[in-house]
């Protein structure tokens, strides 16, 4: 009697073995883990090269948002289209620094180029951030008011400074 229910519990292992092995083959080897897809600033430039025909950005970007999005270009996208050449590309142009600040409260600034976000930053009360960016002329925006904006011309190896007042 012991046999035979040494013999069944045995069996009952085995088959509940030979099946998990053949549900564990039966999954793709993607299905377990999903790549993730880049969001924020990132996406915004991945998806500005994926849908540019000539594979180049179209829009500028902050030297820190190009760093976000190269290290998010994966797979496909890097394989496939010249976005990594096309950050890096712009990374390399990026040569001119603005030091921004905003006169009065802590709050958000954005970096405009054409009306276009270059980039956003938080800023404490009486501190600066700096945007490195490609030479040109921005528009500085505090906190979202288009009161509270500000023009700044970069130049080539040079740092630009710009404070926003807000009344």
């Amino acid at each position: 009697m012991t046999r035979r229910i040494a013999a069944a519990a045995a069996t009952v292992a085995m088959t509940t073995l030979i099946a998990l092995s053949v549900a564990v083959l039966a999954t793709p080897a993607g299905a377990a883990k999903k790549p993730k897809k880049p969001t924020g600033p990132a996406a915004t430039v991945i998806k500005d090269c994926t849908k540019s025909s000539t594979g180049l950005l179209k829009n500028r970007y902050s030297a820190r948002v190009l760093n976000l999005a190269k290290k998010e270009v994966k797979g496909d996208i890097a394989e496939y289209t010249g976005c990594l050449d096309a950050i890096k590309a712009q990374l390399r142009r990026a040569n001119a620094t603005v030091s921004a600040r905003i006169s009065g409260k802590p709050g958000k600034l954005t970096l405009l180029y054409k009306g276009r976000v270059v980039d956003e930053l938080a800023v404490k009360r009486g501190k600066s951030v700096t945007f490195k960016v490609l030479p040109g002329r921005y528009t500085a925006r505090a906190n979202g008011k288009k009161k509270c904006v500000a023009s700044v011309t970069a130049r080539a190896k040079k740092t630009a400074r710009v404070a926003v007042v807000c009344r």
